[in-house]
């Protein structure tokens, strides 16, 4: 991560493949905690799924967490128990598991495991996996 509240943004340029400042000049700029959470929500995940239509990629999302498919990319919702971040009690953090099984993390102190249990085992704050998103690219 670059900002403080840039997961979004890092996590949209990792399951894109895209370059980080492109995703913050659709996004507006990344999330801005002192205007309202629903406000911020649908700004970020409208210019969200505009990138993915730019880039010709779909989601399937699903309700609950699924088994990790190898050779398909998630976006993977998890809730982070961290007292030194107020935001971690009403927002989430976001992770990437690319075709492999890796997993990125964009917050720098976690960085990159080899596996989805690697970086759960790595993880020393109380936290739950909640969602994952598939993104998938198509022809058109």
């Amino acid at each position: 991560m670059r900002g403080k509240y840039d997961c979004m943004t890092c996590v949209t340029a990792m399951l894109l493949g895209i370059e980080y400042e492109e995703v913050e000049q659709a996004f507006g700029g990344n999330l801005d905690p002192a205007k309202g959470q629903e406000e911020e929500t649908a700004r970020l995940h409208q210019a969200f799924f505009m990138l993915l239509e730019k880039h010709r990629r779909g989601v399937i999302q699903l309700a609950a967490l699924p088994s990790i498919a190898e050779g398909r990319r998630y976006w993977v919702g998890v809730r982070i128990d961290d007292p030194t971040n107020p935001l971690s009690q009403s927002m989430g953090h976001s992770i990437v598991v690319d075709e492999f099984g890796k997993v990125f993390d964009p917050n720098p102190q976690y960085g990159t495991f080899t596996s989805l249990k690697q970086w759960q085992a790595a993880m020393t704050l109380p936290h739950e996996l909640e969602h994952a998103t598939e993104v998938f690219e198509y022809a058109l």
